[in-house]
């Protein structure tokens, strides 16, 4: 396949190259540089090769884990940065992160600090990654076991897609990344999401969606690249009880977006929204009808009150005692509505005797 390159600017001062590359071989330069290499331990074996006694660059494998985005994680590896006495970080310094998105809001928040900023370069080794939280410089590490409450918007320098670190992953990751490429699509367009929806999951070939995915995120994140205008809320859609449901039940964030997409079309219909149609393609998906049948039961509405309220009240979108709430109303025409918190939990009880 021939290389592929695209060019986003998410404000002024920010534009961030997208490379498509085959091999990891790609990146064997950046090893050579003075630069420090975060890599998921995960994936030692598939950069075994780049990592020689030619190597320059500080490479440190963490754990992929969410426990990474810590502040304990963050000064132990800022101490290996400072402490390694081959490595001398300046301005041209360049923070590489080889993971998913968890290691890459890590990495995100580590190269906006250091030295009050460090080129940064997202090379994303799941599917959920590629399409979503490499692009748009959201990052962040968590805090008093709430996720991303502290954080910057840093947009990458560059990020990297490889497509055999991306087909390394087993299936679960596939349904992880169907999750994100459905809302992308949902929000992006109708015959996007149409075709989504017919897709089966063993013939699916998520690297050929990357670029639409791409696309239709950076239309959303050059409108409001601060996230200061309210529009790009719009990519939360499905994402409010996602995030419960994650925090509580351990459910892998992809999944969790499906849940949470059902969740919101039953409500947007209760509402009076334009979603009959949608929510009658969305089911028509295996991989939604698998997800649900495996996921979509009595644990799923076993959150206590108090564990709901709690998390609900940390949410980013909260201002007072709402939430900026995001409906479908047909797609690429999401709805922004500021609901009370109480009245997310009444709907999530009166869902749980559906």
């Amino acid at each position: 396949m021939k290389k592929r390159s695209r060019s986003y600017s998410t404000s002024v001062v920010h534009k961030t190259q997208i490379d498509f590359e085959q091999s990891v071989t790609a990146l064997k330069e950046l090893f050579l540089n003075d630069n420090i290499i975060l890599i998921d331990s995960k994936l030692k074996k598939y950069v075994r090769g780049l990592v020689t006694s030619k190597n320059k660059a500080l490479v440190c494998y963490l754990d992929g884990s969410e426990k990474t985005k810590s502040i304990q994680t963050l000064t132990t590896t800022l101490d290996k940065i400072f402490l390694n006495k081959k490595l001398q970080v300046n301005k041209k310094t360049k923070i590489v992160v080889i993971g998913g998105g968890t290691l890459g809001d890590f990495g995100g928040f580590l190269s906006h600090i250091l030295k009050r900023g460090l080129e940064l370069i997202l090379v994303p080794s799941t599917w959920l990654a590629a399409m979503d939280s490499a692009n748009g410089g959201k990052n962040g590490i968590n805090f008093k076991e709430i996720k991303n409450q502290l954080g910057t918007i840093y947009p990458a320098k560059n990020v990297i897609i490889i497509k055999s670190l991306l087909e390394q992953q087993p299936l679960d990751r596939k349904v992880e990344g169907f999750g994100e490429l459905i809302k992308i699509a949902y929000i992006s367009s109708a015959p996007f999401f149409n075709k989504i929806a017919n897709e089966k999951l063993n013939k699916i070939d998520i690297f050929q969606y990357l670029p639409m995915a791409i696309d239709a995120k950076y239309r959303v994140v050059k409108q409001d690249p601060l996230e200061t205008k309210g529009i790009r809320y719009i990519l939360n859609f499905g994402h409010t009880m996602a995030h419960v449901w994650e925090s509580k039940l351990g459910i892998h964030h992809g999944i969790a977006v499906i849940l949470g997409m059902y969740f919101d079309f039953l409500w947007a219909d209760k509402k009076g929204y334009n979603v009959a149609k949608d929510l009658k393609i969305f089911f028509q998906s295996e991989v939604v009808r698998g997800v649900l049948s495996l996921f979509y039961t009595d644990l799923l509405f076993s959150v206590s009150r108090g564990e709901m309220m709690s998390l609900l009240s940390a949410d980013k979108k909260r201002e007072n005692q709402y939430i900026k709430y995001v409906f479908p109303n047909g797609p690429s025409k999401l709805k922004i509505e500021s609901v009370r918190v109480l009245e997310i939990y009444e709907e999530f009880l009166r869902q749980k005797q559906l």
